[in-house]
């Protein structure tokens, strides 16, 4: 029991450590985006991305609370459902797609914000199945790979986001970070 306590608390100490590093680079970045692109870019963003999440909220599942719950008692289980997660949220994508560009076209949303919603939907899907292979480390209590990659991820975003915007591709610049910064995940 104390080396699993031990464990626990270097773990938490990691992802702590990864997490205060990852919500510094955003500090830092969020407002130089802001001040270059000035507050105007940031309503159709805030808007996308606030579309985006509601939607795909539906595809979490439940399943990283069950892996956190299931997976240290059971390791071998992860192999049995993995594929299916993804396959299941792949066909939800779907129809998800569908009635946002449906809401979009319906609302009269201009091209360029339908662009993002499209771009930052891909990124929730990359992100909801990268929330699932991070509760899958974490049940493993391998976290080491992970605190790392989250800070690497960040600064990427904050690199591509800042190119992007330096060489005038405007806030679809930081959409596409977002993407690029997940898929590296």
């Amino acid at each position: 029991v104390g080396r699993d306590v031990l464990v626990a608390v270097r773990n938490l100490a990691k992802l702590g450590g990864s997490l205060g590093m990852t919500l510094a680079i955003g500090f830092v970045i969020r407002p130089l985006l802001r001040r270059w692109l000035g507050p105007d870019a940031f309503g159709p963003l805030d808007a996308a991305e606030g579309l985006t999440a509601t939607s795909f909220i539906v595809l979490a599942l439940g399943v990283d609370a069950y892996v956190r719950k299931e997976i240290p008692i059971r390791p071998g289980h992860a192999n049995d459902f993995i594929a299916s997660i993804l396959l299941l949220r792949l066909a939800l994508a779907v129809p998800i797609f569908l009635a946002m560009q449906g809401l979009m076209s319906g609302f009269g949303w201009p091209p360029q914000v339908q662009r993002l919603v499209w771009i930052l939907g891909v990124t929730q899907f990359v992100m909801m199945m990268n929330n699932s292979f991070a509760a899958l480390l974490q049940a493993h209590t391998t976290v080491d790979g992970l605190s790392v990659i989250n800070v690497c991820s960040k600064l990427a975003w904050g690199a591509a986001s800042l190119t992007g915007v330096h060489f005038g591709y405007g806030i679809q610049a930081v959409a596409l970070a977002l993407l690029l910064s997940e898929s590296i995940k």
